[in-house]
């Protein structure tokens, strides 16, 4: 167990997705650990009311509207008036802010940032200030990411760590209630494959694709019946798809929903299109730890934990017709999503755990401190 942290989360995004879910969970859990944690966010964002509801200390801090160098002030004295030891930022706007807050201090917090994405980093001296120059340590939510970055980038590999996201084990697991339930509300018998998918509507999710697909399959599987949880800005694009593909009675849109592990356990498969941003996406791991079978591309860090034949499928990206195939493959064949499912869910067990996950987090914490325990990159 690590020493008491004063620990200071920030983030300048308003919305709400698996980035901002990641962060709460550190704060939620590192809090239950007897650290002190704050998440400073701007007062429009999703993060700081959740935070709030969860019983952690927030700090309304303007990260988006207001001058850099006025928000740089505030957040300093923020972090000077709680005696901060870590400050850990995660998007690129609170990264500058909080690494030059920071910095400024005569006596500075550790500073850490998180790369939740994969997105390519430009090569300018700035990218390099705001990942080498301003942070102790880079950590990213996939292997892939952490070796862009240094294969790429030339970043400091003994600067940079991946550290995927965890998954509560109490909370995913299968709920046989659960499942009749949802199955039930939909007027679905379990007799009938339910494929699904859940994640925030971004184009990048590829529901299009899953869209795609979904027609395929239901030619030769007319019973199968399709799932998309998750609301966000393509929500009108995809509806407008669903319709045009004449998906309407086969298809259906739950929006954004809370009780996402009942959700998962109502489904027969999970499928996860996406082609580009992703480390390892949460959703793909709280379906694995379900137990489900996972459909999904090959981008990202997503083949660091579904590696094809094993715990799932893989396909390419944009490649509806392979995504129906390996759909069609396995609403035909239960038994080996059964086995597939299995492996997952034991991988997910031993490897990527909340607690897991945390545990980490506070290694690297320890370490950039001089701990005994070292930041540990594998």
């Amino acid at each position: 167990m690590s020493d008491r942290l004063t620990i200071l989360h920030t983030e300048a995004s308003e919305g709400w997705g698996g980035q901002e879910i990641r962060i709460l969970e550190e704060a939620v859990g590192h809090q239950r650990r007897g650290h002190r944690v704050l998440v400073a966010a701007s007062p429009r964002s999703a993060i700081l009311s959740r935070a709030r509801k969860a019983g952690v200390e927030t700090a309304t801090v303007e990260m988006g509207r207001a001058r850099l160098l006025q928000v740089v002030r505030d957040l300093r004295r923020l972090i000077r008036d709680c005696r901060v030891q870590v400050v850990h930022t995660h998007s690129s706007r609170d990264s500058w802010i909080g690494g030059l807050a920071a910095r400024s201090l005569p006596q500075r917090p550790i500073l850490v940032r998180t790369r939740h994405l994969s997105t390519p980093i430009s090569r300018s001296w700035l990218s390099r200030l705001v990942y080498q120059q301003l942070p102790d340590l880079v950590i990213t939510t996939g292997e892939a990411i952490r070796k862009e970055m240094i294969e790429t980038n030339g970043y400091d590999p003994g600067r940079i760590v991946s550290i995927p996201t965890g998954v509560d084990l109490e909370r995913f697991t299968f709920s046989l209630t659960a499942r009749q339930a949802i199955r039930c509300g939909l007027g679905l018998p379990e007799d009938v494959s339910l494929i699904g998918i859940v994640a925030v509507l971004r184009s990048w999710k590829g529901h299009l694709d899953f869209l795609e697909a979904a027609a395929r399959v239901l030619k030769e599987e007319p019973l199968s019946r399709f799932l998309i949880v998750g609301d966000g800005p393509q929500r009108d694009r995809i509806r407008a798809a669903i319709q045009r593909l004449g998906l309407e009675p086969r298809v259906w849109m739950l929006g954004h929903r809370e009780d996402v592990p009942d959700i998962l356990s109502a489904m027969d498969l999970f499928v996860l299109p996406s082609f580009g941003h992703e480390g390892v996406p949460q959703a793909v791991l709280q379906a694995l730890a379900v137990g489900l079978p996972v459909v999904a591309s090959r981008t990202g860090s997503i083949p660091e934990v579904i590696h094809d034949g094993q715990t799932g499928a893989l396909v390419p990206p944009r490649q509806p017709d392979l995504l129906a195939s390996a759909i069609l493959r396995l609403v035909r064949n239960r038994e080996e999503g059964r086995l597939l499912g299995q492996s997952g869910k034991s991988l997910v067990q031993q490897h990527h755990s909340l607690e897991s996950m945390l545990d980490r987090i506070e290694w690297c914490y320890d370490g950039l401190f001089g701990k005994d325990r070292a930041c540990r990159s594998s």
